[in-house]
């Protein structure tokens, strides 16, 4: 009943975010048909936002986790792409984000809704957060130009008298928007609030959710551009949360700090290594990686991930009762040949000195079987 009522409260918060969005998006229509030329586009595009909006609220409400959130998010994709033809007039890399985060987002709707690629659920969020900071800071910066106290910057903001400035529909209307898709997409990857995704059968689950293979780790960290290096990030905090004697961490958090602020991903890894360490020690492993990884991470960043994935699939291993493979031990030379050695054990056997067990056991070693 938790797990149900948690998401309900998810999906409703980002139904009314769209709700509001469309509300803020009509009272700002004016501002907007006097801020660009093209009236034909500006008149083709508010339609298409404004269905968006309402299909995301509707299927929001009714909270249904499925591909039709593919609908609305094509809408979007379609809006952006007339923006980019019609009002903006050409490609920059703001356009260029907004379209690639559009995308995305359809991409990742596809997958999650799949139950693959949780772990990559703020992905599209990223380009809307950066576009309302910087809406923020132009806000700020117009305020200091006119010397505004906070009355003065509160209308500016359109908290006081909304509708002075054509930017104050922009700014409203963009942290609306990354705030109801920061709630959409974490209701899809996780509709019951959890950092886990809805179990599943196979090696992996076996493994443990902290396996990775190691081929396919070392291949997605040098290849992928620092992609799956963040997603890692995300994977081994909300795993290394098992660690009894540590506060948790959020997952989201711990990656956006290590995104946005310098070295702050040295920090990281040398406190998740210290968690690695205390978890190997608790179920009997060795490990003492943290003064290690530190030293590697200011100096060469991409070995530590490989060496803590690899104690955390010890440690994975070790929790669902699997042994690694050990090295066969080395027998040593022996003088005589194995056909005597097997006669010989044979002749003990006949005389009773060893039973068939210990002749069958020894017959094995001296064979390799």
């Amino acid at each position: 009943m938790e797990a149900r009522q948690k998401k309900s409260a998810l999906s409703i918060a980002g139904g009314i975010l769209f709700l509001v969005l469309l509300l803020v998006s009509v009272l700002f229509t004016e501002s907007m048909f006097g801020y660009v030329d093209n009236v034909g586009a500006v008149s083709i595009y508010l339609p298409v936002t404004w269905l968006a909006y309402l299909l995301f609220a509707v299927l929001l409400f009714v909270r249904r986790r499925n591909a039709l959130f593919v609908i609305p998010a094509a809408l979007l994709l379609v809006s952006r792409f007339i923006l980019l033809g019609g009002i903006y007039g050409g490609l920059s890399l703001r356009t260029f984000l907004d379209l690639g985060s559009a995308v995305l987002f359809i991409v990742l709707i596809v997958l999650q809704t799949r139950g693959k690629a949780c772990a990559l659920w703020f992905l599209p969020c990223i380009y809307p957060t950066f576009d309302l900071l910087t809406r923020l800071i132009n806000l700020f910066r117009i305020g200091r130009s006119f010397g505004l106290g906070p009355v003065g910057f509160m209308r500016l903001a359109g908290i006081i008298e909304p509708g002075l400035v054509s930017i104050v529909g922009y700014f409203w209307t963009t942290l609306f928007f990354a705030a109801a898709l920061w709630l959409t997409a974490r209701w899809i990857a996780y509709p019951y609030g959890t950092d886990k995704a809805p179990a599943s059968g196979g090696a992996g689950a076996a493994a443990g959710d902290g396996y990775v293979s190691m081929g396919k780790c070392v291949l997605l960290l040098l290849f992928t551009f620092g992609i799956y290096y963040l997603v890692w990030i995300y994977r081994t905090t909300g795993y290394l949360n098992r660690v009894e004697d540590e506060p948790p961490r959020n997952p989201t958090t711990k990656l956006l700090l290590c995104m946005f602020v310098p070295f702050y991903s040295i920090y990281w890894m040398y406190k998740s290594a210290q968690r690695i360490d205390k978890l190997a020690q608790a179920r009997g492993i060795p490990s003492d990686l943290s003064t290690l990884c530190l030293i590697l991470a200011i100096f060469v960043g991409i070995i530590p991930p490989m060496l803590m994935q690899d104690k955390i699939n010890q440690i994975a291993l070790a929790e669902n009762g699997v042994q690694p493979p050990r090295p066969a031990p080395m027998r040593a030379a022996s003088p005589v040949s194995v056909p005597e050695e097997l006669k010989a054990y044979k002749e003990l056997l006949d005389s009773g000195a060893i039973t068939q067990e210990e002749y069958d056991q020894k017959k094995k070693q001296l064979l390799g079987l």
